[in-house]
């Protein structure tokens, strides 16, 4: 329920964020501020699953983390807004992991991986909110 959870409101953060309208006179220095962010992101390391439907959405969730990091860096609302049907998307297909139960190494690899990045998307929504 916790994997559940975190990753829940992972794509809650996302879609929120997504949702704000750009800030007008954004000057060089936040810019420079997003770009660091952005450079000193680690990805972390993605787990094996013994789970293909994981393994999936792992993937497709990265996908998505990148259109969002391109997102910020470009400040474009309209990459924001098209992210916004593919957070619903990934919130649909965590439900249904949820639902079709995970191995307790996969719940716990899935739990560090997601806290890993909701580090990333959090350092990035604080940089856009400024």
């Amino acid at each position: 329920m916790k994997k559940l959870f975190l990753v829940l409101v992972a794509v809650a953060t996302l879609a929120l964020v997504a949702c704000n309208k750009e800030k007008e006179g954004s000057n060089l220095q936040d810019e420079q501020e997003t770009q660091k962010v952005i450079e000193t992101t680690t990805d972390a390391d993605v787990p094996e699953f013994d789970n293909e439907n994981l393994e999936e959405y792992i993937e497709v969730y990265d996908s998505y983390l990148d259109d969002y990091k391109e997102a910020v860096e470009s400040k474009d609302m309209s990459k924001f807004q098209a992210l916004s049907s593919k957070g619903q998307e990934l919130a649909e297909k965590a439900e249904a992991l949820a639902t079709e139960g995970l191995s307790e190494s996969d719940s716990r690899k899935l739990n560090e991986y997601m806290q890993e990045k909701s580090k990333e998307m959090q350092e990035l929504a604080q940089k856009m909110m400024q």
